[in-house]
């Protein structure tokens, strides 16, 4: 019957969505070979996006429409690695766990670049030109080669790749490195924009030392004290076209290569030991004998 009814009442509670802050970006390293993708740890922007409210839980999904959804099964867990290189948006949402209201916030997921510098960097080669063993090394002559052409970058030499990679205890004077040869070097090189950075290595070592034969003493006609020094290059040399060879009157001038002798010398003593420098023509090394 249409006539008759009853009434009664209930009542319609509206729940404000719980207040979700807008997360910084998490801005990550790449590492080599800069592919654009990194593995993010998205949970450590949860107390950001709640404020740290212990009633709101946070689930992260790859697209709006799956966060709108809100199956846990469709959640990105971390650590979550990028699928798009570079720079990519996930979306989190921040749920209120008694009354289930839910509200969106972007998180953008960030992999810049880290320095590319040369791979491999080559050998560091010096002369041991007094054949001690040991020479100095100025690191910093590396620097073109690993740089690479990139600009606003700091670098830093160290011992060991801990070292580098934790970038403590780095080689005080890079310029002035005494070395025996056979040691690796670290480099650490740093943008100082991005912050991001990147190690490598190197050799120290030494060229060999030019290849000659002693000459034997050079016996001239008694009364004759002029000496035609270029009949004992061949000798010297032993053929080989990639030395020079030239003759000075002490060690000294010998080992810096200055005053040479004139090849026809006239001796001043009798008799005289004159010095022989003999220079790889590729490499700069210098030996240096008597006669």
């Amino acid at each position: 019957n249409p006539d008759c009814y009853a009434t009664n009442s209930f009542v319609i509670t509206i729940v404000a969505p719980p207040t979700a802050n807008n997360p910084a970006p998490i801005v990550l390293c790449d590492e080599h070979p800069n592919d654009g993708f990194a593995e993010f740890t998205l949970t450590d922007r949860d107390d950001e996006i709640t404020g740290a409210n212990p009633d709101y839980i946070v689930l992260y999904f790859q697209t709006l429409a799956l966060a709108e959804v809100g199956d846990p099964a469709d959640q990105l867990i971390s650590p979550y690695t990028n699928v798009v290189p570079g720079t990519q948006i996930v979306f989190a949402r921040v749920e209120d766990i008694i009354s289930g209201c839910y509200e969106i916030v972007e998180l953008t997921l960030q992999v810049n670049p880290s320095p590319e510098i040369a791979d491999p960097i080559t050998e560091f080669l010096v002369c041991d030109d007094d054949q001690d063993g040991f020479e100095l090394f100025d690191l910093t002559s590396k620097n073109t080669e690993i740089l690479n052409g990139m600009l606003n970058m700091s670098i830093d030499y160290y011992n060991t790749f801990d070292d580098a990679d934790q970038d403590t205890n780095p080689i005080g004077d890079p310029v002035n490195y005494n070395s025996g040869g056979g040691e690796t070097i670290f480099v650490r090189v740093e943008g100082l924009i991005s912050g991001c950075y990147s190690v490598g290595e190197f050799v120290l070592n030494f060229h060999p030392v030019p290849t000659y034969t002693a000459p034997t003493p050079f016996i001239q006609i008694s009364g004759n004290n002029e000496f035609d020094l270029t009949l004992k290059i061949p000798e010297i040399s032993g053929g080989n076209p990639n030395v020079s060879i030239s003759f000075h009157i002490d060690e000294p001038d010998a080992w810096a290569g200055v005053n040479p002798l004139p090849l026809l010398y006239t001796s001043v003593t009798n008799p005289q030991i004159i010095w022989v420098r003999v220079r790889d023509i590729n490499t700069g090394c210098v030996a240096v004998t008597t006669l």
